[in-house]
């Protein structure tokens, strides 16, 4: 799973995102004083780990809860220095967490499904016209240089809505003389 940008509260990262990937054992750091939970896109098929108890009074490194049906579940280490992992089903698939008792927790890990393939690799469609459109600009370019000599391509602001009439009337009016500038 490939962590994305964390979060950070109070020195440490307490909120992070995760790209699920059943190839790989994510490690959780987890406290003794406070719960983490961690959330998958859907409900959750089942939990599964050993070491692990559900009401605190049963022995075990870590507690755990977790209503059938719901899309999260939450833990607290019992223990000092307590590790252990935890498998859980997701869309008949099983992730793999190792849980470690930790002075820097993370107290929410938000695991989200990775772009599809469709999603990464695509390039927006562009009619003929359009490319025709664009070729056009791009020959008219030496003009417009030879017609604004201070506007670069680098220290040109980017065009925006907020800004679009002022760079328009820049290019109508360079010297702000009132004249447009001649085709």
């Amino acid at each position: 799973m490939r962590r994305l940008p964390p979060l950070r509260a109070g020195g440490f990262v307490a909120i992070q995102r995760v790209l699920l990937d059943d190839q790989t054992v994510v490690t959780v750091p987890v406290a003794l004083n406070r719960v983490t939970t961690i959330n998958f896109p859907g409900p959750i098929e089942a939990i599964d780990g050993a070491g692990f108890t559900v009401d605190g009074k049963t022995p075990g490194l870590f507690q755990l809860a977790h209503a059938k049906g719901s899309a999260f579940f939450s833990v607290r280490a019992l223990a000092p220095k307590a590790s252990a992992n935890l498998n859980v089903r997701w869309h008949d698939r099983t992730y793999v967490f190792e849980l470690a008792e930790s002075a820097a927790p993370v107290l929410s890990l938000n695991l989200e499904l990775p772009p599809s393939p469709a999603e990464v690799g695509r390039a927006p469609e562009v009619s003929p016209l359009k490319l025709l459109a664009l070729l056009d600009k791009a020959k008219a370019f030496p003009l417009l240089k030879s017609q604004q000599p201070k506007v670069s391509p680098m220290s040109a602001s980017p065009l925006t809505t907020a800004n679009a009439g002022q760079q328009f009337q820049r290019l109508r009016n360079p010297d702000r003389t009132g004249v447009p500038v001649q085709h």
